[in-house]
């Protein structure tokens, strides 16, 4: 598949997007139990952003919860301080079954996926693994897209995850939510810049502060995977001038900074903006209208459409991307079965 080819597939995918988040809105009327207790996220790749976003929302509610990373579950013996479990794989990727070895030792189980449990289907088959999931106790939560291979970075399977993580912990917070698929169609039809400088690439950088950089992962692992890029790091605005400045100083810089309306920082990145120099650096603010953690949501949408600019004007082949077959020894761990 060409660069170009791929750039199609991608503008497709992100233009049915809307209409995948008001379908999965629509149908998605699960919430946590009641006695959820210590709730442990998980999930790997891109499926870990909203793993990461789930575990914010909670912490702003109160709600004892924790990302706990995937290999954790590579073992004999379970985390023992979580009573519920939620796992987060769009196609139920090998290592993606690790925590479901360990579904007896949670009261409440989650899984949220593109795959359709199928207890007919081959062993190994994501399908069959669904099945003995649900068959232990899971509750599968089957999202949209049914499928969304061919290219390194996944745009819509995340989006939809992200929006049904949030269903899950925050039901109260359906008035807010429905504003979603809305707010992905505004950032698609507005003009957008390539990420440059002056024609040319250059690092990015992700700025956020409070604890809502907890929630950004998604949003840097996407461009790493869309671009092709280092992870851009996530600095908190006030540890900028800690070091971050120093590191990057005397090179050329983007640095994007999530606000958040209600988060007052409107003073802090003007005092960014002070210690940056033009000629050399970027700052690009993307203001969100959702309150709290929720802001995720309007950022993904906007990166999105800077991540699709900057394609346009320099297309990538995300079909055939480095280290494509050298994966399988990390990625294929897990037991069939």
């Amino acid at each position: 598949m060409s660069a170009l080819t791929c750039l199609d597939l991608l503008l497709r995918r992100l233009g049915a997007l809307p209409a995948q988040l008001d379908a999965a809105f629509a149908d998605f009327d699960v919430s946590l139990p009641r006695d959820a207790g210590r709730v442990l996220i998980t999930g790997a790749g891109m499926s870990e952003g909203p793993a990461r976003l789930m575990a914010a929302l909670l912490a702003e509610t109160g709600q004892p919860g924790a990302f706990v990373p995937m290999s954790e579950f590579v073992t004999d013996t379970p985390p023992r301080d979580g009573d519920t479990l939620v796992v987060f794989s769009q196609g139920l990727s090998p290592n993606a079954r690790f925590p479901l070895i360990h579904l007896p030792a949670f009261r409440h189980a989650f899984l949220v996926t593109s795959v359709r449990p199928d207890p007919a289907a081959p062993a190994g088959d994501a399908r069959r693994a669904a099945a003995e999931a649900e068959r232990s106790g899971a509750h599968v939560l089957c999202v949209p897209p049914e499928d969304e291979s061919g290219l390194l970075l996944r745009v819509v399977g995340p989006a939809v995850a992200a929006l049904a993580g949030a269903l899950l912990a925050l039901p109260h917070a359906r008035p807010q939510l429905a504003s979603v698929p809305s707010l992905y169609a505004e950032a698609l039809a507005a003009p957008a810049e390539p990420l440059f400088i002056g024609g040319r690439s250059a690092p990015i950088a992700l700025v956020a502060s409070g604890r809502y950089a907890n929630a950004c992962h998604g949003l840097a692992w996407k461009l790493l995977e869309g671009l092709l890029l280092p992870a851009p790091p996530v600095w908190d605005v006030l540890q900028v001038a800690h070091g971050p400045l120093q590191s990057f100083y005397e090179r050329e810089q983007i640095v994007i900074a999530l606000e958040r309306k209600d988060a007052r920082e409107g003073p802090l990145l003007e005092s960014l903006a002070q210690t940056l120099v033009p000629s050399r650096h970027r700052l690009l603010r993307i203001p969100s209208r959702l309150p709290g953690a929720l802001a995720w949501f309007e950022h993904d949408a906007r990166l999105d459409a800077l991540l699709l600019a900057t394609l346009r004007a320099r297309p990538i082949d995300l079909a055939a991307w480095p280290g494509r077959r050298a994966d399988k020894f990390l990625y294929a761990l897990a037991p069939a079965s």
